[in-house]
């Protein structure tokens, strides 16, 4: 499972995925790829920039806060699920 991790643009409210996809074979079976920017975009581009539903911390070198984590755990277990991974 590889799972990639985009960096926020506060002042533009705009997520930004900088994983190197071209460097990597994702589509090899075997290999479950996701992308976090789809699923965390909607709630970046639509909040108040004063909000109490950040998705990162502001004050700790942007990481993930609590509801990023559920977004990104259920999305992951949702994957590995899907793709039956688990036996």
């Amino acid at each position: 499972m590889i799972q990639s991790i985009p960096n926020e643009r506060v002042l533009e409210q705009t997520l930004v995925d900088s994983f190197p996809i071209g460097e990597f074979d994702v589509k090899r079976p075997g290999i479950e790829f996701l992308a976090m920017k789809a699923l965390l975009d909607p709630l970046e581009s639509k909040r108040p920039l004063e909000t109490k539903d950040l998705l990162y911390w502001r004050r700790s070198h942007h990481h993930w806060t609590p509801l990023a984590h559920r977004i990104s755990g259920e999305a992951l277990a949702q994957r590995i699920l899907a793709a039956g991974l688990l036996h």
